[in-house]
């Protein structure tokens, strides 16, 4: 960027044209700017205004005071804005048409700073670029800030190419575009950011260079140190900074209020450079309109031109280093900076970066200039490089072609369309109902769509960027009650609802007071529900189940509700929790509804936050009460009845031991239509008649056990008869007969109702094993089978190796009795002295003093002599493979176990304690030893030494 004889520049400008198949340049550059304009203008109006459009028309119909404050943005594009509607209108059409001014404004400008870096060629690549770019495209189509502070940004840019060239009164042009662009938009610090380490680079080389060559002369002339000065430009830069520090000081109270507030707009998270880069060069490359490798490979296209662009130039002409190093710097700067700013609140967007592209596509032109081939060149090459050269635009071109095409007719790419959303409630809403927005920081443009009074935001005086702290809480209920007071009908509309109302209040408070009604109508990106409103409806937050429950020091679940009781099969299981914040959170806890019948069989689960998935227990206040909602989705076929509904709580990370809470009894009603056999995706399908029952499929958890162990086997049914037809079930394997009880009675079904029932079969422990047929029977009520069985599938029982004598070999002998069933006989341990993460191994011994009925598990704890436990290892007998419902009386069991102990634990004294417990109560089997009961049910096994 050099200063030169202005006829010697020219003379070189002219032949470097004319040794290029671009010799008519400046009508290409019109031709340019009327292709740019045919792309923009067509289908200006065709998409609604979507959200930040509607805010940008409603603000801008204020006064300018209004309009200063009103935004969060600088307010120079909405001040342009508010003057043009007064000259043009507010019609889509019109206030499109100011951005798609200013885009194609950007093309001249863009045009005329590659012409000033590099050559006209370059020059008119970039405009090419600029004029067919789907970004640029997008944004010449919305009412929004992007395209002037794009074009001001440019201006500024090509107006310090000049002043740096020695033109002064380029300084002026400088130093107003600047003012303007960084009103328009705060991100065009970075821009300013970006050539001001230009100026300091620029200025560094011309110092260094002129020093040296001062330093020659009067080294050889006077042998005395040189001193050369700053260039005059420099100073100028210096100055035109000042004025601009200057010109930005009354807007900086609202450029820190900004910041802060950004801070508070989006959620916390971590964002990487590579992923900060990849979408900004995407969206560069193709726009936001085009995705899957098409799009892919156009920017690695792009990126290619880029790196091309880099070091042919400088290959080509030393003096392209000033134009590589200053276009780079345009380019990598606001990417660096921005990043910077939100990767640790990824509020991000590529358009954040439009002032950027223009750079991008110098770049890449400057790419394609350099794979044009020379005069110089072979024919070969020549011909090689123009294919190369015209393919690859060709290719760059059919990509932008194919994403304009999609913002042009794909509905995926489509705006929001709040135009139709608004037309069909100002015909649809009746005189007696009411429309709600959630989240109601979109009313501005609802209301440039919907021109009646009928409606309310929520929350109350919406924030244009509503702060993630503002969250709706239970305290709408009164609102709600006030607007629905008039209304027998309320019509929810829905978008960006996870923002204000992340738990869902509004919808569960809706759902509980009226009856949500189907509407067959959508509108792409929002979403509508209709409830209508008994006149006695009432929105309250009071708690139907209280608690009072402190799972952790840090929560308190004060109590359910369930949105429907009975709940209808064919409905989800809603419920409703009430937390209480008592203390500052640093983890995200989670909970898991169970619903178990009373075999203990799980129905159907839930696992998720404690409230909505954006409002995670960490960004809990203290004091508040938060709803979470929980809709469990019921298994289609489940039988009426009453089932047990329990909570697990549990840490999402972490070492935390889930904690289980059974909430109470919850009642199943019929389904409100029978569910298909299609709907009961059943694993294995068969026909077998029973009278007027039919028998559809089965499913089986398992087709190999053992004596004592159980199987799960689920039926799904078809009545043809009923009611009052009563059946009894029986499941036959091998010569075991086991009978089975379905939950909801058999002679309440009634003809057409269509279940599943779930049957936990135990294999009794004098099985004599083998592949054994599994069999279901169906008898009336005298005890006659209706029908033959009907096979089910071949199980195998495995009978275990069974020995009844004490080895004497136990190096540990004891008795103690644990309940009436067991005998604890002793134990043998490999070593009493571990290490930290090594294992001790531990073989217990236990005799069955007759059959039971339950499955006991066995309970290792290592325990320090004071700081508690280090090492655990629970489980069923003999790794999970001898249930004690299979032992036979007088049995002896060996059963081994490998006890991990903490890598953490200190030095020192240490034992295990030894026992067994109902796992489905947690209740431990009574010890008994000498006749006197051992505290707390567990034997102790002492000597153990941790050395470190």
């Amino acid at each position: 960027m050099e200063r030169g004889n202005g006829k010697e520049n020219g003379r070189r400008a002219t032949k470097s044209i004319f040794r290029h198949p671009f010799s008519s340049f400046p009508l290409i550059v019109v031709l340019l700017i009327l292709l740019a304009f045919a792309l923009r203008i067509y289908r200006l109006d065709y998409q609604s205004l979507w959200y930040d459009e509607g805010f940008s028309v409603w603000l801008a119909g204020k006064d300018l005071a209004t309009i200063t404050t009103g935004d969060f943005n600088p307010p120079l594009y909405i001040y342009v804005l508010h003057f043009w509607i007064q000259l043009a209108g507010t019609s889509e059409f019109a206030v499109r048409f100011l951005s798609l001014f200013f885009s194609l404004l950007a093309i001249p400008l863009g045009y005329r700073i590659g012409k000033e870096l590099f050559d006209p060629a370059t020059g008119l690549m970039t405009a090419f670029f600029l004029a067919i770019a789907p970004l640029h495209l997008w944004y010449a189509q919305e009412t929004r800030m992007y395209a002037q502070v794009t074009a001001l940004s440019l201006l500024a840019t090509l107006a310090l190419i000049r002043a740096l060239k020695g033109r002064r009164q380029a300084w002026l042009v400088y130093i107003v575009a600047t003012i303007a662009a960084v009103y328009t938009h705060y991100y065009a610090w970075m821009l300013v950011a970006a050539q001001g380490a230009y100026v300091l680079w620029w200025v560094a080389r011309i110092w260094s260079r002129r020093a040296w060559q001062r330093a020659q002369v009067l080294g050889a002339v006077a042998r005395q140190p040189a001193s050369p000065s700053l260039p005059q430009p420099f100073l100028f830069w210096l100055l035109s900074q000042i004025v601009l520090v200057f010109a930005v000081l009354p807007w900086m109270p609202f450029l820190i209020d900004h910041y802060r507030h950004q801070t508070l707009t989006y959620w916390p998270g971590k964002l990487s450079f590579q992923w900060v880069a990849e979408r900004t060069f995407l969206a560069f490359s193709v726009g936001e309109t085009l995705r899957g490798d098409l799009a892919q490979w156009a920017m690695i296209a792009f990126l290619t031109l880029l790196a091309i662009g880099v070091l042919g130039s400088l290959i080509r002409s030393r003096r392209s280093l000033d134009s590589v190093v200053f276009s780079t710097l345009l380019l990598m700067v606001p990417v660096v900076a921005l990043y910077l700013i939100v990767r640790d609140r990824p509020k991000f967007a590529p358009r954040y970066l439009m002032i950027a592209s223009p750079a991008f596509y110098l770049l890449a032109a400057a790419g394609l200039r350099a794979m044009w081939p020379r005069r110089s060149d072979g024919i070969l090459v020549r011909i090689v490089g123009a294919v190369v050269t015209i393919g690859a635009l060709a290719f760059l071109t059919t990509s932008a072609a194919q994403s304009a095409s999609n913002m042009y007719f794909d509905p995926a790419y489509a705006r929001e369309d709040f135009r139709g959303l608004g037309r069909f409630l100002e015909q649809n809403v009746g005189e007696d109902e009411g429309v709600l927005l959630l989240s109601g920081h979109f009313f501005p443009v609802f209301e440039y769509y919907y021109h009646r009074d009928n409606w309310i935001p929520v929350p109350k005086n919406p924030s244009p960027s509503p702060a993630i702290t503002d969250v709706v809480t239970l305290e709408v209920a009164d609102e709600l009650d006030r607007f629905a007071a008039n209304h027998r009908g309320l019509w929810i509309v829905l978008w960006q609802d996870e923002v204000v109302d992340p738990n869902g209040v509004v919808l569960a408070l809706l759902d509980r007071a009226g009856e949500r009604i189907p509407i067959d109508v959508t509108f792409h990106g929002i979403k509508l529900r209709y409830y209508r409103l008994p006149p006695t409806a009432l929105f309250t937050s009071e708690i139907g189940h209280p608690l009072g429950l402190s799972p952790v020091p840090e929560v308190r679940l004060a109590g359910y509700d369930l949105l429907s009781e009975p709940t209808p099969a064919d409905q989800p299981l809603d419920v409703l929790f009430y937390w209480q914040a008592l203390a500052p959170m640093s983890r995200n806890y989670k909970v898991s509804l169970r619903l178990k019948d009373d075999q203990g069989l799980l129905w159907a689960m839930e696992d998720s936050q404690l409230a909505g998935f954006w409002y995670p227990t960490y960004r809990w206040t203290v004091g508040e009460v938060v709803l979470g909602r929980h809709p469990i989705q019921l298994p289609a076929g489940i039988p009426p009845g009453e089932y047990n509904l329990d909570v697990v709580f549990y840490a999402a990370e972490g070492n935390f031991r889930p904690l289980e809470i059974h909430l109470g009894r919850v009642a199943i009603d019929r389904p409100t239509t029978p569910p298909t056999v299609e709907d009961l995706a059943i694993p294995h399908p068969m026909t077998a008649f029973f009278g007027g029952l039919e028998l559809l499929g089965y499913d089986l958890g398992t087709t190999e056990t053992t004596p004592g162990g159980e199987i799960e086997v689920t039926l799904f049914w078809r009545a043809h008869q009923g009611p009052g037809i009563d059946r009894r079930l029986q499941l036959q394997l091998g010569d075991s007969i086991i009978p089975i009880t379905p939950a909801y009675p058999m002679n309440q079904w009634r003809a057409g109702d269509v279940f599943r029932t779930r049957h936990r079969v135990r294999v009794p422990a004098s099985n004599h094993g083998g592949v054994q047929s599994l069999q279901v029977a169906v008898f009336d009520n005298t005890g006659v089978a209706v029908a033959p069985p009907a096979r089910l599938a071949d199980v195998t029982v495995a009978v275990p190796h069974r020995r009844f004598d004490v080895p004497a070999t136990i190096s540990h002998p004891e008795r103690v009795t644990l309940g009436s069933d067991v005998t604890f006989l002793g134990y043998d341990i490999e070593s009493e002295t571990v290490r930290p993460g090594e294992k001790i191994h531990l073989t217990l011994y236990w005799r069955a003093l007759g059959p039971t009925d339950k499955s006991y598990k066995v309970f290792t704890h290592l325990m320090n002599v004071t700081i508690g436990m280090w090492g655990q290892e629970d489980s069923f007998p003999v790794n999970e493979t001898r249930p004690t419902t299979g032992w036979l009386p007088g049995e002896v069991i060996i059963d081994p176990y490998e006890i991990k102990v903490d890598p953490a634990a200190p030095a020192g004294d240490y034992f295990i304690e030894v026992g067994m417990y109902d796992p489905e109560t947690l209740e431990r089997l009574p010890a008994v030893a000498g006749g006197q009961r051992l505290p707390e049910d567990r034997i102790l096994i002492k000597g153990i030494r941790v050395e470190r």
